[in-house]
């Protein structure tokens, strides 16, 4: 809980312009295209990987990543990011696990958490605001094999969009990359 609250001040404090970007962050508008790019060692070589999306509004996001300068993943995020390719240098598994926001569409915020299906709100892990409202979510594994059955009934009254994605590749079981991509 504590968390999401540091996420969103921080989120606010970037977006006006009160404090710096970190190396790991990306804010991305709509209809622009931001990166990433991190170094790491991996079987003794440098690797450097830079991973870019970009938004438009109501389709899925894009995702374009690179080692090394060759092109990894190319490809949206309609079923969420999760690739896993053998490279000379070993497994890579590169991955998004994305934060949901469900928005009322009369009312621009976010949905009351008894409104929303009691099996979406327990797989989901979904949690009320002082007020109610629902406060972002994970959408992982276990959230996505009900997701789409309860939130798809309510598109028109609702509108579900990911707030940000927590984005990572690992490389023979150690991680070379870690960025969040926050949409707005």
């Amino acid at each position: 809980m504590t968390s999401i609250h540091v996420a969103t001040l921080t989120i606010a404090a970037l977006l006006a312009g009160c404090v710096t970007t970190p190396k790991d962050l990306a804010l991305v508008r709509s209809g622009q295209i931001k990166c990433l790019e991190q170094v790491a060692t991996v079987a003794d070589k440098r690797q450097l990987t830079r991973w870019c999306t970009s938004r438009q509004i109501f389709q899925p996001n894009r995702h374009i990543i690179t080692i090394n300068g060759q092109t990894f993943f190319d490809g949206n995020d309609r079923d969420d990011v999760h690739v896993e390719k053998n490279l000379p240098e070993g497994t890579f598994v590169a991955a998004c696990t994305p934060r949901m926001d469900i928005t009322d569409m009369k009312t621009d915020k976010p949905v009351a958490v008894s409104l929303l299906p009691q099996e979406l709100v327990d797989s989901c892990k979904i949690v009320a605001d002082e007020k109610g409202l629902h406060r972002p979510f994970l959408r992982d594994r276990q959230c996505l094999k009900v997701y789409a059955t309860h939130v798809g009934p309510l598109v028109g009254k609702v509108f579900p969009f990911k707030r940000w994605q927590e984005c990572t590749i690992e490389a023979n079981g150690s991680r070379v990359f870690k960025g969040t991509f926050y949409y707005y």
